[in-house]
């Protein structure tokens, strides 16, 4: 007979985002290559504006994943969320400020408003492992 571990629901939740999120990413490449594709065929149709939005549709997916795995962890966990994003949000809007200064100064070119996404997801990564170690050394000297 085997002795069955007790499963902690957060490593649960945070193993389903993962897959999940790895399958709509993958839904997401496939269409970022795919729509580019198929513009290149397609001249001055109308069908160029849902194929260039295509690889959206798996973001609005990533999107609703992430706010179903707010919702199952726990209060710790979802403060820590929560802080790693207002890091990633100043991060973000403190960058994107200074860069239009410079930018309308002429002294930066365009900055590309595709990249202020992957530039607030590398943020929130880097506040979400300053908030984790912030936690972690709290909850060692208690």
């Amino acid at each position: 007979m085997s002795e069955s571990r007790p499963v902690n629901p957060q490593v649960l939740s945070k193993q389903r985002f993962g897959r999940r999120f790895a399958i709509a990413m993958a839904a997401y490449t496939i269409l970022v290559v795919a729509s580019q594709q198929i513009l290149n065929t397609l001249s001055d149709s109308i069908w160029r504006y849902p194929v260039a939005l295509l690889p959206v549709v798996p973001l609005l997916v990533v999107f609703w994943l992430f706010l179903v795995y707010l919702r199952e962890i726990d209060e710790l966990l979802r403060r820590i969320q929560f802080e790693a994003f207002g890091i990633s949000l100043g991060a973000t809007l403190i960058f994107t400020i200074t860069w239009g200064f410079l930018e309308a100064a002429d002294l930066l070119p365009n900055f590309p408003t595709i990249m202020v996404g992957p530039l607030m997801i590398f943020a929130w990564g880097i506040g979400s492992f300053i908030t984790q170690r912030h936690y972690n050394a709290v909850c060692e000297t208690d």
